[in-house]
């Protein structure tokens, strides 16, 4: 959610932080009921089809490297007062958070109910489950200036540990899809038991998906003109994997009776592949002064819509209905709008504004 690179705006990182922002809505509302193994309903199916398409945090990664590992220098001192702030950060949102819901739900408030949901922190939790980017981001700046060094003085490493991440990515999501499809428990057992072994060789384990999404931003930003060339070739490639895998889901959602979500996760092939997609059509993308204005504004504004939206959705929820698709749609987009106008008013503060700016 970085904003800037040398002061000047790209449009189309604007456009793909703008997109990915409302992937991230469209996923907490939930805008998309995609269960077709208990709904079989052609409307299900497509519902399912968007929502593996709807991945927000991969791509505020890739944006994220895209921007600081194009940077042609580096301040170590700097750096780590940045990671410091991301800390920071989400201490106070995480506490604001939880205080804040903790009131509208008029649950009694506790220093000890405070701090328990304060360290239990991480994807989906109670109130604060969307600050795990956060937690995320910290992990990934901790490995930033070997990432910057390596592709600025020795890029051979950086393309070496890019294809190392990338095979263990492979192979992890390879082996999902096996012990999915398999109904042997011997053979499965056996698959589980390497899947264990191989993460036993991993340096970077719980976010190494991650680190990936991170370091493709820096080869976007290394080979960003042949990417925009081959936008063609890139759709191509992203179009046929989506329809690929669908139909791979719906064979072994069918098979199991269980709905196999390995493809609408994070950690997925197809999420590295839809950035590499979306920055190709994005990057050279060109607007009105109307639409660049427009995109300038929400993208510059994502963190603080991304630490707030949360709430907002609640908020919509009491005025929407949710029962259509149209429905919970008109609530991501009330979502969006009312948590752009908070930031932005509160931005105006100059004492508030250093906590909706990452």
């Amino acid at each position: 959610m970085t904003e800037t690179v040398n002061k000047k705006r790209l449009l189309g990182l604007d456009v793909i932080k703008t997109i990915a922002i409302m992937f991230v809505i469209a996923i907490h509302i939930p805008l998309f009921q995609y269960d077709f193994v208990s709904d079989n309903n052609i409307g299900v199916y497509v519902q399912f089809a968007l929502r593996m398409i709807s991945k927000g945090v991969p791509l505020f990664f890739a944006v994220n490297g895209f921007l600081l590992l194009k940077r042609s220098e580096l301040t170590i001192s700097k750096h780590y007062r940045t990671m410091l702030k991301i800390f920071l950060l989400l201490l106070f949102w995480a506490l604001f958070l939880i205080v804040i819901n903790l009131l509208y739900d008029k649950t009694p408030i506790n220093r000890s109910l405070i701090i328990d949901l304060f360290l239990k922190t991480k994807a989906a939790s109670l109130y604060t489950g969307e600050l795990w980017f956060l937690q995320a981001l910290f992990a990934v700046y901790m490995i930033y200036p070997l990432l910057w060094l390596s592709l600025q003085k020795e890029r051979k490493l950086y393309y070496i540990l890019f294809v190392l991440l990338l095979g263990f990515a492979c192979i992890d999501e390879l082996l999902n899809i096996m012990t999915s499809i398999l109904d042997n428990p011997v053979y499965i057992g056996h698959l589980n038991n390497l899947n264990l072994f191989i993460h036993r060789l991993k340096l970077i384990d719980q976010y190494d998906w991650y680190v990936l999404y991170f370091m493709s931003g820096g080869l976007v930003s290394l080979f960003s003109e042949e990417i925009q060339k081959r936008k063609l070739l890139f759709t191509i490639i992203w179009f046929v994997m989506w329809l690929s895998f669908f139909f791979l889901s719906v064979f072994i959602s069918k098979e199991k009776n269980q709905l196999f979500s390995q493809f609408i996760d994070n950690s997925s092939i197809f999420q590295l592949v839809s950035i590499l997609f979306l920055f190709s059509v994005c990057l050279g993308i060109k607007g009105t002064n109307i639409t660049e204005k427009l995109f300038l504004q929400i993208g510059s504004n994502t963190f603080g819509i991304y630490v707030t939206h949360q709430f907002f959705i609640r908020i919509s929820r009491l005025l929407i209905p949710q029962d259509l698709f149209v429905e919970r749609f008109l609530i991501l987009l009330s979502t969006l709008v009312l948590s752009f106008f908070f930031t932005k008013t509160v931005k105006r503060i100059t004492y508030l504004k250093r906590l909706f700016v990452l």
